[in-house]
């Protein structure tokens, strides 16, 4: 009788678990990586005020994560209006979040980062500042 009363409560205990459901929770990793010879400082911004800010020198870079459920994650994973990447404290590059910019790339535009799905329920975005943006706001900076 005792073995009995085992087995249920060990069925009981198998069907609990495998029947919870699962949560729908995925997880977002953004990293903003100089990969250019300058040191940057990135600055992003909402109404003029500075939300968010790093420092990066050459080979480095900032992480940010967030974690929604039922979404899946995107880039990019901030608000702001504008950002700011600012090299070695003299040439300025200015993204806006609009469209038709006179700009190749974009931190607000999709297309501007690398990366996507690494596992089920994990996202991994990449945005490479790189020496061609510093030259490109070297450019438009001269002009």
């Amino acid at each position: 009788m005792k073995r009995i009363h085992f087995y249920i409560w060990i069925t009981i205990i198998l069907l609990a678990i495998s029947c919870s459901p699962e949560p729908d929770n995925r997880l977002g990793e953004y990293f903003i990586n100089n990969k250019s010879n300058q040191k940057v400082d990135f600055k992003q911004f909402l109404d003029g005020e500075i939300l968010r800010q790093y420092i990066l020198n050459t080979g480095e870079q900032a992480k940010y994560q967030n974690e929604c459920e039922g979404c899946i994650p995107s880039p990019p994973p901030f608000w702001g209006d504008s950002v700011v990447i600012s090299f070695n404290d003299t040439i300025n590059m200015v993204h806006y979040r609009i469209e038709g910019q006179d700009s190749i790339r974009n931190f607000f535009y999709r297309e501007s980062w690398v990366g996507g799905e690494v596992e089920g329920y994990r996202y991994v975005f990449d945005y490479n500042i790189t020496d061609e943006d510093y030259e490109n706001a070297f450019n438009s900076q001269m002009k």
